[in-house]
């Protein structure tokens, strides 16, 4: 299988918000049009706080892609992806499915920072995001995705990498890839007719 890892291009963005959209929001009970918001709002979210992208292609297709975080973002480089997100915002507020997802980012938002908290490290990069296309995993596509980030921080003398992650997910697969389990803490979302009680976690990996 002939994979050509490279860096992120403009054009890619439509390929990560399908990738995206498939793994998280296509089976949602909800409208064709929140769903795509949902998408849009979190790509956004995490272009705001992203300063590297690495892509997988196979045969001129994205199969999967990494976001990282290397130290501090730039504020006016990500100026864009906040104004995107303020307007997402206020589209979402329109409907109750939309202030259900504003509702779970908030909570999510002070869970995370709850972790890092509890984690008492100092925590200098992060991986943010990571999708790889569920068709042709077990390629190591995703492993050698996560090496080429970890290669980047050594060279940028980053002593760890941390990221969060739940029980929506394999969280197991990070300590498979050498992340220890720092924290967790239980989640409730307190929304009517659902009964989702998540745990969140943060994990870290030390790169001294």
């Amino acid at each position: 299988m002939d994979i050509i890892y490279r860096k992120f291009k403009k054009d890619d963005l439509k390929y990560i918000e399908k990738l995206i959209y498939d793994e998280w929001f296509k089976n949602y009970k909800f409208s064709e049009r929140i769903k795509k918001l949902y998408t849009k709002g979190y790509i956004n979210l995490y272009l705001n706080k992203t300063n590297y992208i690495e892509v997988a292609e196979l045969d001129n297709q994205l199969v999967g892609f990494l976001f990282g975080r290397i130290k501090k973002t730039s504020f006016l480089k990500t100026l864009k992806y906040k104004i995107k997100l303020l307007i997402i915002f206020f589209k979402l507020l329109f409907s109750k499915a939309g202030r259900r997802g504003i509702k779970i980012n908030k909570i999510t938002n002070k869970s995370n920072n709850q972790l890092k908290k509890d984690s008492k490290m100092k925590l200098e990069s992060e991986l943010c995001l990571f999708i790889v296309n569920k068709d042709i995993r077990g390629n190591k596509i995703g492993v050698t995705l996560l090496n080429n980030f970890i290669e980047v921080l050594k060279e940028n003398n980053i002593k760890n990498n941390y990221l969060f992650t739940d029980t929506y997910c394999d969280y197991n697969y990070y300590e498979r890839l050498g992340y220890n389990k720092i924290s967790k803490i239980d989640v409730s979302f307190n929304i009517k007719g659902e009964n989702d009680k998540p745990v969140y976690f943060i994990f870290v990996k030390d790169l001294g």
